[in-house]
């Protein structure tokens, strides 16, 4: 069991590298889809395949400093949302990066949240989910508090879409008793429905590592830990939506779910047992955990079916420390360390930069807070 808690506290420190929040801004083909992935297949440098890169430095010193970013929202007006490292408080950045607002709600008193799990916007409301205190909590853009509001039960992680709310559970109960994946709220948080039903409880802890429950304009894509499908609700009702095909080299195929023997056998199996996605209208942005030994990149076009092997790393070495923040206007946003995005940017051309600096100024520049990238990939890929 010692074992067992040293493999699973070490995958959630590396997966909670990654992140999550995905808000593309049109809708998608609903039908069903299955790509075949190859983690042996030839890597092909990510530079090779970028447009441009439009870079957004964040202003340092005092109340802006972040010591990692683990999501991202951008408003109807451009500012950027993030929570920083720790969920307890919000910074809201301008376009070009200058500080505009920080607030922070965390603790024990009335209007105060425990710790915030994650957020999204409705309208001009800024909406915080806390998973320890199982309740979501409104405040105003500027961070005044308006209202909270508890859930039914407690869920992994959650988030709304027109007309409710998608809740990944984890393995908690549904109304104390129900056991099942995914729970879908009304809008007065009273359930609806709720799919993928389970026999018990795994034995294998409950501690989710990353936002599984992304908004899709005005739908929901639902993840789950150990899975290779993403689901989709909407309209439609409830669906698979993607599924990535590992063959031979998943590590769960064939497992009915998933037991702690099981992961004994993961760092010696040189398989893919995890994955962190981020779905685009276009492309999606796929990685997979190879057993301990690191993220193999991939760059799927949903419309052709061609899948890249990426590399992302300095003359096909280790890959950069970046986070995923999701797709953005047909672009993929990722938060680099100062001294990554120099590395990153280094690979790129003058005619691959775009935005408010150069490709020289880029290079020169120092920053403690993350740097964020928007990446724009080419047409004909």
């Amino acid at each position: 069991m010692y074992r067992y808690t040293l493999y699973l506290s070490f995958f959630l420190l590396l997966f909670s590298c990654t992140t999550k929040t995905n808000t593309p801004e049109k809708a998608i083909e609903n039908s069903f889809k299955s790509f075949e992935i190859d983690i042996n297949a030839k890597e092909q440098g990510i530079n090779e395949l970028i447009a441009s890169v439009e870079v957004v430095v964040l202003e340092e010193g005092g109340s802006s400093y972040l010591n990692r970013v683990e999501n991202l929202l951008i408003d109807e007006e451009g500012s950027l949302y993030f929570y920083n490292e720790g969920g307890k408080s919000i910074h809201v950045f301008n376009e070009s990066g200058a500080l505009q607002r920080k607030f922070s709600s965390a603790g024990k008193g009335p209007g105060e949240y425990s710790v915030l799990t994650n957020f999204w916007m409705e309208g001009d409301t800024t909406v915080i989910y806390s998973r320890i205190d199982a309740a979501i909590y409104q405040y105003s853009k500027t961070g005044e508090f308006i209202e909270r509001e508890e859930l039914p039960f407690r869920a992994g992680y959650m988030n709304s879409f027109e007309g409710g709310y998608g809740l990944e559970m984890n393995y908690n109960l549904v109304n104390d008793s129900l056991k099942y994946r995914y729970a879908i709220l009304d809008s007065d948080l009273s359930l609806k429905e709720a799919y993928l039903p389970y026999d018990e409880v795994p034995d294998i802890g409950n501690a989710p590592g990353v936002n599984s429950v992304m908004a899709y304009k005005d739908e929901v894509l639902l993840f789950r830990m150990m899975s290779d499908t993403v689901y989709h609700y909407g309209a439609e009702g409830f669906q698979p939506f993607i599924h990535f095909n590992f063959a031979n080299d998943w590590f769960w195929k064939g497992k009915a779910q998933p037991e702690q023997k099981d992961f004994m056998q993961i760092p010696n199996s040189g398989k893919v047992w995890e994955l962190a996605t981020s779905v685009g209208e276009d492309l999606v942005y796929l990685k997979g955990f190879v057993a301990y030994d690191g993220w193999e990149h991939f760059l799927i076009n949903r419309k052709t079916g061609q899948v890249i092997h990426l590399n992302i790393g300095l003359d096909h070495k280790q890959a950069f420390n970046m986070v995923n923040l999701g797709w953005f206007g047909g672009r993929l946003a990722m938060a680099f360390s100062g001294g990554n995005a120099i590395d990153f940017l280094s690979l790129l051309g003058d005619d691959q930069i775009a935005g408010a600096f150069s490709r020289e100024e880029l290079l020169a520049m120092e920053s403690e807070n993350p740097i964020i990238c928007f990446i724009k990939f080419k047409a004909d890929f």
